[in-house]
């Protein structure tokens, strides 16, 4: 839980070109409640299912997203 307890406000990033961004960071990224965009760009040590599993929003992104829409 360190990125999103540590960022709980984080809405967009960008790793373009940043060989050292893992899987596992993918990852931790996704649980983070209010991120909409990222930015993978040239990121080559990265695989095909980090970018899938960060293209389809957690229960707790659509909810966010839900909320910023009612406002």
């Amino acid at each position: 839980p360190y990125l999103e307890a540590r960022c709980p406000k984080l809405e967009l990033v960008s790793f373009q070109s940043c060989a050292g961004v893992t899987d596992a960071a993918v990852e931790r990224l996704a649980r983070c409640p209010l991120l909409r965009s990222v930015n993978f760009a040239y990121c080559g040590s990265l695989t095909e299912a980090a970018t899938v599993m960060h293209a389809y929003p957690t229960a707790s992104q659509r909810r966010a997203a839900k909320k910023r829409v009612k406002r």
